[in-house]
């Protein structure tokens, strides 16, 4: 999963909102992204977003250029100079599930010894 973090500035939320709604979210539509979960934390007034963007493998990682190609160069530099304008932080971070440190309750124990 690729966690993505967002500070926008202060009194940004509704126009940083409306890029993702009607911008990002119809070319995400139109790329190979199957998952994203988005969700809006907002304490004193300053916004984080958190978005987990899923990821079936590694190699779709290997290709960021694709939001560019989907919306065409023009229309994802204006996006972007909006988004710019908008995002104070950005913090990306890959998590990768691994079995063998990972619990269930009620799964089935197994050994890796």
């Amino acid at each position: 999963m690729h966690a993505i973090r967002i500070r926008v500035r202060m009194g940004g939320s509704n126009d940083f909102d409306g890029v993702v709604k009607n911008e990002l979210i119809p070319a995400l539509k139109k790329t190979e992204v199957k998952t994203l979960l988005a969700r809006r934390v907002e304490l004193g007034g300053v916004s984080d977003y958190q978005f987990g963007e899923g990821f079936e493998k590694w190699a779709e990682m290997d290709n960021p250029d694709s939001m560019p190609k989907t919306m065409g160069a023009e229309a994802y530099r204006k996006m972007m100079d909006k988004l710019n304008q908008l995002v104070t932080l950005r913090e990306d971070t890959i998590w990768r599930y691994q079995a063998d440190l990972s619990y269930y309750p009620g799964a089935a124990a197994t050994s890796s010894r």
